[in-house]
Protein backbone atom coordinates (compact mmCIF):
# COMPACT_ATOMS: atom_id res chain seq x y z
CA UNK A 1 0.00 0.00 0.00
CA UNK A 2 2.84 2.48 0.55
CA UNK A 3 4.46 1.66 -2.14
CA UNK A 4 1.79 2.53 -4.01
CA UNK A 5 1.06 5.64 -2.57
CA UNK A 6 4.92 6.65 -3.09
CA UNK A 7 4.27 5.83 -6.50
CA UNK A 8 1.16 7.67 -7.25
CA UNK A 9 3.11 10.72 -5.55
CA UNK A 10 6.16 10.14 -7.70
CA UNK A 11 3.80 10.31 -10.97
CA UNK A 12 1.75 12.83 -10.19
CA UNK A 13 4.61 15.29 -9.20
CA UNK A 14 6.61 13.82 -12.65
CA UNK A 15 3.03 15.05 -14.26
CA UNK A 16 2.97 18.32 -12.76
CA UNK A 17 6.95 19.10 -12.98
CA UNK A 18 5.98 18.31 -16.93
CA UNK A 19 3.35 20.60 -17.12
CA UNK A 20 5.31 23.24 -15.42
CA UNK A 21 8.13 22.84 -17.88
CA UNK A 22 6.35 22.90 -21.08
CA UNK A 23 4.49 26.00 -19.95
CA UNK A 24 7.45 27.92 -19.20
CA UNK A 25 9.24 26.47 -22.38
CA UNK A 26 6.30 27.30 -24.57
CA UNK A 27 6.73 31.31 -22.94
CA UNK A 28 9.47 31.25 -22.92
CA UNK A 29 9.34 30.66 -27.20
CA UNK A 30 6.36 32.91 -27.48
CA UNK A 31 8.30 35.75 -25.89
CA UNK A 32 11.42 34.27 -28.53
CA UNK A 33 8.97 35.35 -31.08
CA UNK A 34 7.45 38.18 -30.17
CA UNK A 35 11.23 39.66 -29.56
CA UNK A 36 12.64 39.14 -32.96
CA UNK A 37 9.68 39.75 -34.56
CA UNK A 38 9.65 43.46 -33.10
CA UNK A 39 13.11 43.86 -33.78
CA UNK A 40 12.68 42.96 -37.85
CA UNK A 41 9.70 44.93 -37.54
CA UNK A 42 11.41 48.46 -36.00
CA UNK A 43 14.07 47.67 -38.62
CA UNK A 44 11.64 47.50 -41.35
CA UNK A 45 9.94 50.83 -40.36
CA UNK A 46 12.40 52.73 -38.69
CA UNK A 47 13.23 54.69 -41.70
CA UNK A 48 9.50 55.83 -42.55
CA UNK A 49 9.04 56.61 -38.74
CA UNK A 50 11.49 58.75 -38.46
CA UNK A 51 10.84 60.87 -41.32
CA UNK A 52 7.02 60.79 -40.73
CA UNK A 53 7.95 62.02 -36.78
CA UNK A 54 10.30 64.44 -38.44
CA UNK A 55 7.56 66.08 -40.22
CA UNK A 56 4.81 65.50 -37.37
CA UNK A 57 7.08 67.35 -35.03
CA UNK A 58 7.79 70.18 -37.36
CA UNK A 59 4.19 70.60 -37.64
CA UNK A 60 3.56 71.11 -33.96
CA UNK A 61 6.21 73.21 -33.46
CA UNK A 62 4.42 75.75 -35.80
CA UNK A 63 0.71 74.91 -34.24
CA UNK A 64 1.95 75.63 -30.42
CA UNK A 65 4.25 78.76 -31.27
CA UNK A 66 1.12 80.07 -33.04
CA UNK A 67 -0.28 79.97 -29.52
CA UNK A 68 2.88 81.45 -28.40
CA UNK A 69 4.32 78.11 -26.41
CA UNK A 70 7.66 78.41 -26.24
CA UNK A 71 8.95 75.35 -28.08
CA UNK A 72 12.28 76.82 -30.08
CA UNK A 73 14.27 74.10 -28.22
CA UNK A 74 12.78 71.00 -29.81
CA UNK A 75 14.48 68.51 -31.71
CA UNK A 76 12.60 66.50 -34.35
CA UNK A 77 15.72 66.04 -36.62
CA UNK A 78 15.69 62.09 -36.72
CA UNK A 79 18.25 60.07 -36.17
CA UNK A 80 19.62 62.08 -33.61
CA UNK A 81 16.52 63.33 -31.65
CA UNK A 82 16.71 63.18 -28.07
CA UNK A 83 13.33 62.26 -26.81
CA UNK A 84 13.81 62.38 -23.62
CA UNK A 85 14.47 66.04 -23.63
CA UNK A 86 11.31 66.60 -26.00
CA UNK A 87 9.26 64.60 -23.22
CA UNK A 88 10.49 67.60 -20.66
CA UNK A 89 9.24 70.25 -23.21
CA UNK A 90 5.52 68.44 -23.70
CA UNK A 91 5.16 67.88 -20.31
CA UNK A 92 5.80 71.48 -19.23
CA UNK A 93 3.68 72.53 -22.11
CA UNK A 94 1.04 70.26 -20.90
CA UNK A 95 1.40 71.94 -17.64
CA UNK A 96 0.87 75.42 -18.77
CA UNK A 97 -1.94 74.17 -21.20
CA UNK A 98 -3.73 73.13 -18.07
CA UNK A 99 -2.84 75.96 -16.20
CA UNK A 100 -3.70 78.87 -18.90
CA UNK A 101 -5.39 77.47 -22.18
CA UNK A 102 -8.50 79.35 -21.81
CA UNK A 103 -6.15 82.61 -21.66
CA UNK A 104 -4.34 81.80 -24.70
CA UNK A 105 -6.88 81.09 -27.24
CA UNK A 106 -9.19 83.75 -25.68
CA UNK A 107 -6.30 86.32 -27.25
CA UNK A 108 -6.76 85.03 -30.74
CA UNK A 109 -8.86 85.58 -33.19
CA UNK A 110 -11.67 82.06 -34.05
CA UNK A 111 -11.21 82.18 -37.26
CA UNK A 112 -7.22 81.99 -37.20
CA UNK A 113 -7.12 79.33 -34.65
CA UNK A 114 -9.67 77.20 -36.81
CA UNK A 115 -7.20 77.52 -39.88
CA UNK A 116 -4.48 76.54 -37.56
CA UNK A 117 -6.13 73.47 -36.87
CA UNK A 118 -6.78 72.60 -40.43
CA UNK A 119 -3.46 73.03 -41.05
CA UNK A 120 -2.27 70.54 -38.37
CA UNK A 121 -4.72 68.79 -39.07
CA UNK A 122 -4.46 68.13 -42.63
CA UNK A 123 -0.12 67.38 -42.02
CA UNK A 124 -1.22 65.01 -39.54
CA UNK A 125 -3.64 63.25 -41.09
CA UNK A 126 -4.19 64.05 -44.70
CA UNK A 127 -0.64 64.68 -46.29
CA UNK A 128 0.78 60.87 -47.62
CA UNK A 129 3.79 61.71 -45.21
CA UNK A 130 1.44 61.95 -41.97
CA UNK A 131 0.85 59.50 -39.15
CA UNK A 132 -2.33 58.04 -41.26
CA UNK A 133 -0.62 56.89 -44.17
CA UNK A 134 2.11 55.69 -42.09
CA UNK A 135 -0.12 53.70 -39.89
CA UNK A 136 -2.37 52.52 -42.80
CA UNK A 137 1.12 50.90 -44.41
CA UNK A 138 2.33 49.25 -41.47
CA UNK A 139 -0.93 48.26 -39.64
CA UNK A 140 0.39 44.94 -38.58
CA UNK A 141 3.97 46.18 -37.89
CA UNK A 142 2.34 49.18 -35.76
CA UNK A 143 0.33 46.43 -33.94
CA UNK A 144 3.58 45.19 -32.30
CA UNK A 145 4.00 48.81 -30.44
CA UNK A 146 1.48 49.81 -28.06
CA UNK A 147 2.62 53.49 -28.36
CA UNK A 148 1.75 53.13 -31.85
CA UNK A 149 -1.32 52.82 -31.04
CA UNK A 150 -2.13 55.37 -28.78
CA UNK A 151 -0.46 57.84 -31.65
CA UNK A 152 -3.66 56.41 -33.72
CA UNK A 153 -6.26 56.85 -31.00
CA UNK A 154 -4.76 60.18 -29.84
CA UNK A 155 -5.10 61.11 -34.11
CA UNK A 156 -8.18 59.62 -34.43
CA UNK A 157 -9.37 62.15 -31.12
CA UNK A 158 -7.49 64.90 -33.07
CA UNK A 159 -9.55 64.50 -35.92
CA UNK A 160 -13.26 64.00 -34.02
CA UNK A 161 -12.61 67.49 -32.40
CA UNK A 162 -11.49 68.84 -35.58
CA UNK A 163 -14.42 67.55 -37.47
CA UNK A 164 -16.80 69.43 -34.25
CA UNK A 165 -15.77 72.40 -34.84
CA UNK A 166 -17.76 73.51 -38.03
CA UNK A 167 -20.75 72.13 -36.10
CA UNK A 168 -20.47 74.68 -33.06
CA UNK A 169 -22.81 77.94 -33.16
CA UNK A 170 -21.03 79.99 -30.98
CA UNK A 171 -17.59 80.87 -30.45
CA UNK A 172 -17.04 79.64 -27.35
CA UNK A 173 -18.10 75.99 -28.19
CA UNK A 174 -15.60 76.52 -31.19
CA UNK A 175 -12.73 77.59 -28.90
CA UNK A 176 -13.34 74.96 -26.39
CA UNK A 177 -13.37 72.17 -29.65
CA UNK A 178 -9.77 73.86 -30.51
CA UNK A 179 -8.23 73.39 -26.80
CA UNK A 180 -9.16 69.54 -27.13
CA UNK A 181 -7.08 69.38 -30.59
CA UNK A 182 -4.04 71.26 -28.52
CA UNK A 183 -5.31 68.20 -25.74
CA UNK A 184 -4.71 65.97 -28.05
CA UNK A 185 -1.58 66.81 -30.20
CA UNK A 186 0.46 67.31 -26.87
CA UNK A 187 -1.35 63.37 -26.33
CA UNK A 188 0.26 62.58 -30.22
CA UNK A 189 3.52 63.67 -29.63
CA UNK A 190 3.75 62.31 -25.99
CA UNK A 191 3.58 58.72 -27.25
CA UNK A 192 5.04 59.48 -30.62
CA UNK A 193 8.24 59.94 -28.82
CA UNK A 194 7.80 56.76 -26.17
CA UNK A 195 6.75 54.60 -29.60
CA UNK A 196 9.95 56.36 -31.14
CA UNK A 197 12.17 55.22 -27.86
CA UNK A 198 10.89 52.25 -28.21
CA UNK A 199 11.59 51.29 -32.35
CA UNK A 200 15.36 52.61 -31.80
CA UNK A 201 16.13 49.96 -28.68
CA UNK A 202 14.46 47.15 -31.05
CA UNK A 203 16.63 48.48 -34.28
CA UNK A 204 19.77 48.20 -32.08
CA UNK A 205 19.04 45.57 -29.32
CA UNK A 206 20.93 42.27 -29.08
CA UNK A 207 19.81 38.59 -29.85
CA UNK A 208 16.97 37.69 -27.72
CA UNK A 209 19.35 34.75 -26.77
CA UNK A 210 22.03 36.91 -25.75
CA UNK A 211 19.34 39.10 -23.76
CA UNK A 212 18.24 35.76 -21.32
CA UNK A 213 22.11 35.99 -20.19
CA UNK A 214 23.39 39.51 -20.46
CA UNK A 215 20.21 41.77 -19.35
CA UNK A 216 20.27 44.88 -21.40
CA UNK A 217 18.47 48.29 -19.55
CA UNK A 218 16.05 50.02 -21.83
CA UNK A 219 16.87 53.84 -22.64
Amino acid sequence: MQYAMSLAWTIVISLGASIVGGLISGLLVMRKITHDTKRLYARQISEGFKFMSMLLFISATSYLESLEYDVKEFDSYQPDMSEKANQVIVNRIRKEYEREYDRRLLRYDTQKLITQVEDLAKAIIDEPTGFKSFFNKYPLHASYFEALYQVSSAVDLLTFWRDEIPKQINEQQRRICISNVTAYLLDILETLLRASLEIKYYCNVKSWTWRTFIPLIRN
